[in-house]
């Protein structure tokens, strides 16, 4: 009977061991597999800096884009010096903000496509999850993370990795064995893991997918979801004497400016957090140039002198490359014998 106990402690130690082990192996390939996914060293991907700093720094560009498309609307009286002598006064300027929409159209689409790259939609139910690598799923990961977690991935047996938020005390204390270090430090690492998994339950419970994507992308980037995509009315009009009506299409997607800023700054607070306890490749640092130079770089794009004969070399190429797409919408040019380009 003795050895039969014995060799039920035996095996009871050994499923322990083994159960440990396992348990451990998972947890550390948990943490590692995250900072893979999401701050990886591949430049041939994509990762969490750089979607972010994207969004941003286009956020920051329809911001100046934004200003320019205001300036170009507004009505401006000046003068004008005729060809025989004498002014004219009146407004002169050609209907800009019209031009200006075509480029703001477009550019504001390619934007959002950013910041829905960075949020991540869901997949087909079978499939599971969000998009693998984006911001969304990275939030969603981070939810069910524990301090135990973050211990089992700072040690390990050849090696002890201390956390972004520990470096100032061991450099202070100077402790000899690490290990034991980083377990009397645990509850200040709990207490930060636990801010960790808050601040990410709160961007959860935001839905800022469904906020900031959902509808636009049903609009804008899709045919079929909503195949009703502007607003109609009609309007009086403006020539005198005139009981004519014109009719107005408005879009019906709407930008949701104010929750894409508060949206990437809770983001940022999390980025912050998970850097206090990770902080290999976690940096969002980069070579940008500083702010008041970025905008006043941009808007002073929009003030460069084009040489002489650059519209005529773009309008050669376009009607070269693209004659017969011109030509069923109607779109009048200089060239109406020219031939299309086959390669």
């Amino acid at each position: 009977m003795e050895w039969l106990i014995g060799i039920g402690v035996i095996i009871v130690a050994t499923y322990v061991v083994i159960s440990r082990t396992k348990r451990t192996d998972t947890v550390t390939a948990r943490i590692a597999k995250i900072n893979e996914e999401y701050f990886g060293t591949d430049r041939s991907k994509n990762y969490l800096k750089d979607d972010f700093s994207r969004v941003l720094r286009g956020t920051v560009v329809r911001s100046i884009l934004v200003e320019i498309f205001i300036e170009l609307n507004k009505k401006r009286h000046n003068t004008r010096d005729l060809p025989n002598g004498g002014k004219a006064y009146g407004d002169f300027d050609p209907d800009n903000a019209g031009f200006f929409a075509n480029i703001f159209d477009s550019y504001q689409r390619g934007w959002m496509i950013d910041v829905r790259m960075l949020l991540g939609g869901r997949k087909n139910k079978n499939r599971g999850g969000r998009e693998a690598g984006t911001g969304g799923r990275f939030i969603d990961e981070l939810v069910g993370l524990s301090v135990n977690d973050f211990m089992d991935y700072y040690i390990k047996p050849d090696s002890v990795i201390i956390p972004r938020r520990l470096l100032g005390k061991l450099i202070n204390d100077k402790p000899d064995d690490k290990v034991a270090f980083l377990k009397s430090n645990e509850d200040t690492i709990e207490g930060i893991v636990a801010e960790l998994a808050s601040k990410a339950k709160k961007f959860q419970s935001k839905g800022y997918y469904n906020k900031i994507i959902k509808d636009y992308e049903a609009l804008e980037l899709h045919k079929d979801n909503r195949p009703d995509k502007y607003d109609i009315r009609t309007e009086p009009l403006d020539f005198p004497f005139s009981n004519g009506t014109m009719t107005v299409r408005s879009q019906k997607a709407t930008i949701a400016i104010r929750e894409i800023a508060q949206c990437l700054n809770e983001f940022a607070e999390i980025i912050g957090a998970y850097q206090l306890l990770v902080g290999k490749n976690t940096d969002f640092f980069g070579s940008n140039w500083p702010l008041d130079v970025f905008i006043s770089r941009t808007l002073d794009l929009f003030a460069k002198g084009i040489p002489d004969g650059t519209a005529k070399k773009v309008e050669k190429e376009i009607v070269k490359y693209l004659h017969p797409a011109l030509h069923v919408v109607g779109w009048s040019h200089d060239d109406p014998t020219a031939q299309v380009v086959r390669k």
